[in-house]
């Protein structure tokens, strides 16, 4: 989960409240700045952390 500490769309009090309940396997990557700024500046980094996430952790193969 991607967390900006200066969020005001969604407090970030309310996003770390939401990673404490999720069930694993989870990963917190916290940046500075606001809600959108994730895509901005430190994007290389947050990019690609969650890639490597995604590679990580695929989406298990829906059954029948």
């Amino acid at each position: 989960m991607i967390v900006a500490t200066g969020d005001t769309r969604t407090p970030t009090d309310i996003a770390l409240a939401a990673y404490e309940r999720a069930g694993e396997p989870k990963k917190l990557i916290a940046h500075e700045g606001g809600h959108f700024g994730a895509y901005v500046a430190p994007f290389d980094e947050t990019g690609g952390r969650a890639t490597d996430w995604f590679i990580q952790h695929p989406k298990p193969a829906a059954t029948s």
